[in-house]
């Protein structure tokens, strides 16, 4: 996940917003709690666009074990 931040902020790595959202999509769709709360707050931000609910991204974090 630190790789994906990293590609979403720019930081040390140049900015690639879709390669972030593939690997923060591709970690929730693992099971990632992380994955899913990241994907989810990329939707909120505006970021992300699609049919996906943040709601239902951040609800299946929680049932990963996020807090």
């Amino acid at each position: 996940m630190t790789l994906a931040t990293m590609y979403l902020r720019g930081a040390g790595v140049d900015a690639d917003h879709d390669r972030a959202l593939s690997m923060f999509r591709a970690a929730c769709n693992d099971g990632s709690a992380r994955g899913c709360m990241r994907l989810g707050d990329a939707y909120h931000a505006g970021l992300a666009k699609g049919d996906a609910e943040e709601a239902q991204l951040y609800k299946r974090a929680c049932d990963a074990g996020a807090n």
